[in-house]
């Protein structure tokens, strides 16, 4: 699993183990619409990714997370 967020867009990797397809999670909490690999979700892809959210906040360790900030030019 991995998290990446920006003002509101939310992007979750998720995999359920090794060998499986990949599912990328893209949420605009302002206009609240979630994106399941690139296909509009409905409100059980949303309440999946929280789901999944939620374990990723509850297990992630401080040394885990890396930022990263983008260079403005």
């Amino acid at each position: 699993m991995a998290l990446g967020l920006d003002d509101g867009h939310w992007v979750l990797v998720y995999q359920k183990g090794h060998s499986q397809p990949f599912k990328v999670f893209k949420y605009n909490q302002h206009e609240k619409q979630i994106m399941v690999d690139q296909k509009k979700g409905d409100q059980e892809a949303l309440k999946t990714f929280k789901k999944h959210l939620s374990y990723f906040l509850a297990q992630a360790q401080v040394e885990d997370l890396v930022t990263f900030i983008p260079e403005h030019n």
